[in-house]
This record gives structure tokens, sequence and C-alpha cells, in this order.
């Protein structure tokens, strides 16, 4: 039997409170009396309403997954120009910075291995990333900038791993987030050759409404399913 529903504003808060405690402390060294000291609860009322309390940093990943999922929607939405689109989306995704639960998702690849129920989150965040480049990419194929033989999809897939690698550099000093950013469009800048959209449309700020991307076929996830973590 679930718990009772009045009970779902202490899990609320105990979810925005491992998020908090994500942004801090990241992913490897989350403890339960972290949470509790978060929370101003106890550790045993944080396993009173999470008896698995693994299950409580699933879910506070799961939502913080969706909430980047509808900038991204909202990006797209907002920026029609197709390169001015991709320009912002790697801006989103690979921000000056990389703080908060975002540095939380970069340290999920180590920890698949004692967890693999992580496996869930990380295909969310892949599969829809992929969705919008590959969205913005056809986009720019419809209007005769980019050949129409480009593998869209591969394109995006791509871009995506170029995003997790840089990450790595970003969070080891490596390398600036504003000089790994360029690095990573200019290859598919390229690929708008003489057709190429000038730079004249400034990116526009984000919006708050989202807008249905059609996933790859072959993406394990979809954003029309209920979430994999819900509970």
């Amino acid at each position: 039997m679930g718990r009772p529903r009045r009970q779902e504003p202490r899990r609320a808060h105990l979810i925005a409170a491992t998020q908090r405690v994500l942004a801090r402390d990241g992913l490897a060294g989350l403890r339960v009396r972290e949470i509790a000291a978060e929370a101003e609860m106890s550790p045993a009322s944080v396993l009173y309403y999470f008896p698995d309390s693994f299950q409580l940093v699933l879910q506070a990943l799961d939502q913080q997954a969706r909430a980047m999922a509808s900038e991204r929607a909202a990006v797209a939405a907002a920026t029609p120009d197709p390169l001015d689109r991709l320009r912002a989306l790697v801006r989103l995704d690979l921000p000056d910075e990389l703080f908060g639960v975002q540095r939380a998702f970069c340290e999920i690849p180590g920890q698949v291995g004692d967890h693999p129920e992580l496996t869930s989150v990380m295909e969310f965040v892949v599969c829809d990333q992929v969705a919008a480049y590959a969205a913005a990419m056809r986009d720019a194929q419809d209007s005769g900038w980019v050949a129409p033989e480009v593998d869209a999809v591969g394109m995006a897939q791509g871009l995506v791993a170029s995003l997790r690698g840089a990450e790595l550099y970003v969070l080891c000093g490596l390398l600036p987030a504003a000089q790994a950013r360029p690095q990573i469009l200019s290859g598919l800048e390229l690929l708008f050759g003489p057709k190429r959209p000038s730079d004249r449309h400034p990116v526009a700020p984000f919006a708050g409404s989202e807008v249905q991307r059609e996933l790859p076929a072959d993406c394990p996830v979809t954003t029309a399913l209920p979430s994999p973590l819900a509970r």
C-alpha cells in the first residue's frame, strides 16, 4: 500500500531538500543525514517517507532532468533560426559554470556501476538532448541550409557525445566552457556551408512553453511516457 496522499507535501519537501544537497555536495557524497539536516527532519523521518533512500535520490534527479527538458523545449520554441537554436541549446547544456544539480548529472556515469537504476535518468537526458539537436538539424535541412543527405540524428548524437566530453574538461578546469562551446559547434556550422544563415538573428530569451519533439526511433525513453522513476 502506498503512502497516504497527505504525505505528498512532506515527500516533495524531501525531494527539494535532496536537490539542494545534490547541488551543494554532488552525487558521490550524498548521505541520508545530509538530506535530513537540509530538510530539518530526522534521518528516521526521511526513511519513513522514503524507505529506500536511493529512490529519493532518483526522484530528485528525475524531476531535475524533466525541468532541464522543459528549458530545452522553451529554447526550441523561442528560437526559430536553426543555427541560433543550436548555439542556444549548447549554451544551455554547457553553461559558463557547471553548478548545482547539473554537476550531479556529470557524476552519473561513474555511479551507474553501483546504482544501475541511474541509467534511466541518463537515458532520458541524452535522448531529450538528441531530439532537440536533431530537430534543429532537420529544420536546417528543410530550410535548405544543410544538405538533405546529412544524418540529422547521427550529427545530434555526436554533438551530445561531444558535450559529455566537454563537461569533463570543464569540471576538471582544463578548458573553459566559453572555449569549449565554439569548438563543439564548429563542425556543425561548417555543414551550413554557403547557405549558412547570417548571425543577424539574436538568440531569443527563454520562454516558458514546451514543444513536442520526435525522439529517435531507437531511443529507449520518450517524453510522452510517465517517468520511469515515478513512485
